[in-house]
């Protein structure tokens, strides 16, 4: 039996080209046979020029002291260009960064788009349109997104800049539970890039302008609290500090039964 000469295509980001020509060829290491699903957990994309992709972070040594890898350069950003190269989130620079170390360290922090620099070495992290919960359950705005148009097909080894994908499913509008390991901090820093706004305006948002009526000034004046010893009521009594359960879904998570209008994991 001959050996397949094509692999499964999927439904996820590619990049186009008008010339077969320009297609890399399908063959592999394997003998043309479909990768294990065990080593598929992500894909080249393409390949982008570096752009202002790997300039130093931006630190906020107030609000993120010793984080040194949460960059606020595209936070509040604007205009027509996308910020970092459409992968707006971190930036994490160390001696032989690999491609597996930057996929998990971007899946960690809830988001399934990774670029990699070589020269220097950083890693930076974006977030696809799938992944709804990365935008708050809005299309990403342009300036943040990644434009596909300007990725060309070459071999990873030839990329100055290489753009990558995961390669798995998605989980109710995020990627799998089973890869994250943030801490507030991080979802912090991750919606104030996404909205462009500060964590205590997000905060003002979720509470629905009512922070005032909450016990002792709410959550706020407790940061550490937790459990039930946070004072929450009335209106901040969702999980951690995001209020009453804002992140929605309308459709059920896989094995769900889709019995009702939407959804919170």
């Amino acid at each position: 039996e001959r050996p397949a000469t094509s692999e499964p295509c999927t439904c996820g980001l590619e990049v186009c080209e008008a010339s077969p020509k320009a297609c890399p060829s399908t063959e592999s290491s394997s003998g043309g046979r479909p990768p294990p699903v065990e080593e598929a957990l992500w894909e080249l994309v393409g390949c982008s020029p570096v752009g202002d992709f790997a300039q130093p972070a931006m630190v906020d040594e107030t609000r993120f002291r010793h984080e040194a890898t949460l960059d606020m350069a595209c936070f509040g950003a604007k205009g027509p260009k996308p910020c970092r190269g459409g992968l707006p989130f971190y930036r994490l620079e160390a001696p032989g960064l690999s491609p597996e170390r930057c996929f998990y360290f971007c899946m960690s922090k809830g988001l399934d788009l990774f670029g990699l620099a070589r020269d220097p070495a950083v890693c930076r992290c974006g977030a696809s349109a799938l992944n709804t919960e990365a935008w708050h359950g809005r299309a990403p705005k342009p300036h943040m997104a990644l434009e596909l148009d300007r990725l060309s097909a070459r071999g990873a080894e030839a990329c100055e800049l290489s753009v990558y994908r995961c390669a798995g499913a998605f989980e109710a509008g995020a990627v799998p539970e089973g890869y994250w390991d943030f801490r507030e901090v991080d979802v912090e820093y991750r919606d104030s890039i996404a909205t462009g706004k500060a964590f205590d305006e997000l905060f003002e948002e979720d509470s629905r302008g009512r922070k005032d009526e909450l016990p002792d000034g709410g959550v706020a004046s407790d940061p550490d609290a937790s459990g039930f010893d946070r004072p929450c009521f009335p209106d901040n009594c969702g999980p951690s500090f995001y209020g009453p359960w804002n992140h929605r879904e309308p459709k059920a998570p896989e094995g769900v039964p889709d019995v009702w209008e939407d959804y919170t994991v």
